[in-house]
């Protein structure tokens, strides 16, 4: 059980609040827009469901979840979206957002490999034991024992005992102090850069560099914005 289960959505990790269009049901089959695809609706089990959007070129992951729905998430130029599937196979309501993952869930299938974000290189070197990552996934997680500890994209640390981890054999051991490279001796004025900022991401282009390199300030649109380095996402150009 999660110690802070306030951050944790079970039986398919999404909220009423966070759903943001419902696939209404009636007599005529209704049709999910997938950018200039449309998708009509049928009676069908998960296994099509999946061969189904394996065949789109912006899917991005699809995941299991421990109640037995699926998360079909779909990747654009600027945003993602999650296509919440239950376990009948229907397809029932869109979330603007990527799909949680926790630890017992299932990575059925994904595009690319997920890196790690620099605020969770910085979580990680400050938890004992050994750091593991699966393929698709970009949580970190310390199986402990009896406890399983938890790093999320957004830097959170999650606690759970006595759970079951999914797929534990996928999961590959990673190097807290040789991640990648440290941000404050490559990070350069001109460089835009990916943050979290008031519960947004944001891009910006990095201005000046102070407090002896732990320190930044980016412009965004109008916006200038101090940032500390170890909150840097990731370096797009």
């Amino acid at each position: 059980m999660a110690k802070k289960q306030e951050n944790v959505l079970i039986d398919g990790q999404v909220s009423i609040w966070e759903i943001n269009k419902t696939i209404k049901k009636g007599n005529d089959k209704p049709v999910i827009k997938l950018e200039n695809k449309e998708i009509k609706i049928d009676n069908m089990d998960q296994t099509k469901i999946i061969a189904k959007y394996k065949t789109y070129e912006n899917l991005n992951r699809i995941i299991g979840y421990v109640g037995g729905a699926l998360g079909i998430e779909v990747k654009y130029k600027d945003r993602f979206e999650t296509i919440y599937v239950n376990k009948k196979g229907e397809e029932e309501f869109v979330i603007k957002k990527k799909s949680s993952v926790l630890p017992w869930d299932k990575i059925i299938y994904f595009r690319e490999d997920l890196e790690i974000n620099n605020i969770q290189k910085e979580k990680i070197k400050k938890i004992k034991g050994q750091a593991l990552k699966r393929p698709g996934d970009e949580n970190i997680i310390f199986n402990q024992g009896n406890k399983v500890i938890s790093v999320i994209e957004n830097g959170w640390i999650l606690e759970y005992d006595n759970i079951r981890i999914v797929d534990i054999e996928k999961y590959k051991k990673i190097n807290a102090n040789s991640i990648n490279q440290d941000l404050r001796k490559t990070l350069k004025l001109g460089n835009i850069v990916e943050t979290e900022y008031k519960d947004d991401i944001i891009q910006g282009k990095v201005v000046h560099i102070y407090n002896n390199g732990y320190t930044c300030n980016i412009i965004e649109g109008n916006r200038y914005i101090p940032i500390p380095i170890c909150g840097i996402r990731q370096v797009i150009a």
